[in-house]
Formats: C-alpha cells, structure tokens, sequence
C-alpha cells in the first residue's frame, strides 16, 4: 500500500495527517528482475518549520514539495509505504530499567530536529536508497536516516 499526503486529508503536521491509500503494483509488474532491498528512510526535521504554515496558503506550499516527492517515488515505482507522525511531544518513551517500566512522556532525547514520518522504498542497492533521500524535502532543512529493513527470516 502507497501512502500519498493531500492538504484535503491534512490539517497541518503538528496535527494528526491521515494518509490516503493508493494501488501499490509489486515489483514484478514493474518489470524489476534484479534483487531489491526494502530500506526505511526517517525523515529528521525542525518541528518549528513545519507549524510555520499556519494558513492555507502557507500549509500548500509547505507541502507541495512533499507531494511531489511522493508523487515521484511512486511514479518510479520504488514505494512500499510511509506516513508522517504526530508531533514529538505526543511521543511516550518506555524503557525498562532494574525489571521495572519507565515510561517517559516525549521522544527519547531532546534535539533541534524531530523524527516526523517515514517512506519505505524498494530499490536495487544502498546507493539508490541514498539517491532517493538526498530528494527527499527532509534533507534540505533536516536530515534523512537511510536504514536497510532487516530479514530476519
């Protein structure tokens, strides 16, 4: 399943964005024979910039980037899924320290940029993965974490 972000469907990222899901064609209709790998790329940005676009005008521009940048990893036939996440601060933290629970409330560490969302993408080798999230609207203003998705079967 594809997961594609519309301003009809988003009510700005500090608020809960629900994802509009589209046809996913598996990778044999794309004609792709080589091996692929699924990696995840987390999307790493200032929460400051993201409330910025308090109005409508301000709220498509700041997305416009972003739908075109899905638009593109669909069109190329690399997503798997993804999706934004709700804000740092609705974030709990649960450890588990001397057998007890902690549970934090807020991400794990406190930093300028927050984890936000995420695009799974299956594409042929680390340097395509790279490729792709050097594209991605995070990496201008934030930074994109490119991890391979682990096999463990």
């Amino acid at each position: 399943i594809q997961l594609a972000l519309t301003k009809k469907n988003c009510a700005g990222m500090s608020k809960s964005c629900r994802p509009v899901r589209l046809p996913c064609e598996p990778l044999v209709a794309r004609g792709m024979t080589e091996t692929t790998m699924q990696y995840m790329l987390l999307l790493f940005e200032n929460e400051e910039i993201m409330n910025r676009a308090t109005d409508e005008a301000a709220f498509e521009a700041y997305m416009a980037p972003w739908i075109a940048y899905t638009e593109a990893l669909e069109k190329a036939g690399v997503m798997v899924g993804g999706h934004p996440l709700s804000a740092a601060h609705t974030a709990t933290t649960v450890s588990r320290r001397n057998d007890k629970r902690v549970v934090q409330d807020g991400p794990f560490v406190e930093t300028k940029d927050q984890l936000g969302g995420y695009y799974i993408i299956d594409v042929p080798t680390l340097e395509d993965a790279l490729h792709w999230a050097e594209q991605c609207p995070a990496a201008a203003t934030g930074f994109v974490e490119v991890r391979p998705i682990a096999d463990l079967g």
